[in-house]
């Protein structure tokens, strides 16, 4: 669980796993205090997005391999919360939800398919046992921390620091994964 081949799978699970907990905490709530009427349209965007990408582009994890999804699936996640910034309209919400609906359903296969590739037999079970436990880490410890920083500063604020955080962890996973992951992605796809 600890080998060098899983180390950025499992930040780029934090990273996902945050941004995916904070909408589906703050997501509702926020538009309904800034006076959007249906806001519960972001969720039908958002499954939307997720559910096309995932019917169209299903090949594209094969094609491509999943190495090099990960920052576009993570920058589309990234994106639909930057977008919630400033989503005082049922247009920018509804896209918030399409573009962060998609970037979730092409980062979550992504990521259990390294988890599953890149873990031996003997222990690839256990390794999805901690990408699901990374999950559930996430989503206990960031709605309060979050919802906290919400409190203090606004909810425009908290989803500004959570792109600035995730960016920064993108930009910490890169070279991580160029040295561990990459290899394995590209032996795997001969």
């Amino acid at each position: 669980l600890g080998s060098a081949a899983l180390r950025p799978v499992w930040l780029a699970t934090v990273i996902f796993a945050t941004l995916a907990t904070l909408v589906m905490t703050f997501a509702t709530v926020t538009a309904q205090s800034r006076g959007l009427e249906q806001p519960a349209t972001y969720w039908l965007a958002y499954a939307s997005g997720a559910v096309c990408v995932r019917l169209l582009g299903a090949r594209m994890l094969d094609r491509i391999g999943p190495s090099n999804l990960v920052t576009p699936a993570l920058a589309a996640c990234i994106a639909g919360v930057f977008l919630l910034i400033e989503a005082n309209d049922l247009t920018t919400l509804r896209l918030a939800g399409l573009v962060g609906g998609m970037g979730h359903g092409l980062c979550f296969p992504v990521l259990a398919s390294q988890v599953a590739s890149r873990s031996p037999d003997s222990c690839r079970g256990s390794a999805l046992s901690m990408f699901t436990a990374i999950w559930d880490l996430c989503f206990l410890t960031a709605p309060p921390l979050l919802g906290e920083l919400a409190d203090q500063l606004g909810d425009s604020a908290m989803f500004a620091a959570t792109v600035a955080g995730a960016i920064v962890l993108l930009a910490l996973w890169t070279p991580l994964e160029h040295r561990a992951g990459r290899g394995q992605d590209r032996e795997r796809l001969r």
